[in-house]
């Protein structure tokens, strides 16, 4: 079978190409030509939306907010029961990262 023949039968939509059949990988190549480029264009403008970074800094707020009380909870344990405070900052970030 020739180029030329091969190329009639994709057209068609008979021939295979691999295990897709070929109207199909024409379809998806179509659609592909057509999401690729606007997704391009529109990501970047999602990236700058005013509703993400919105949710991006209510999420950082949150996060440092859960971590205070950790520390403030953590304190008030201590007070209680008596225990020393941690020694080095390095146990004090494991506490804090074992919290979120």
């Amino acid at each position: 079978m020739n180029i030329i023949e091969t190329l009639e039968l994709l057209e068609k939509g008979e021939a295979q190409i691999g295990f897709v059949q070929g109207s199909i990988a024409v379809e998806a190549d179509r659609y592909m030509l057509f999401v690729v480029p606007i997704a391009i264009l529109i990501l970047p403008l999602l990236s700058r939306s005013p509703m993400l970074l919105t949710l991006y800094n209510r999420r950082k707020i949150t996060r440092q907010a859960r971590l205070r009380r950790a520390r403030l909870q953590q304190a008030a344990r201590e007070a209680e029961t008596g225990a020393a405070p941690p020694s080095n900052g390095a146990a004090e970030e494991q506490h804090e990262l074992s919290v979120v």
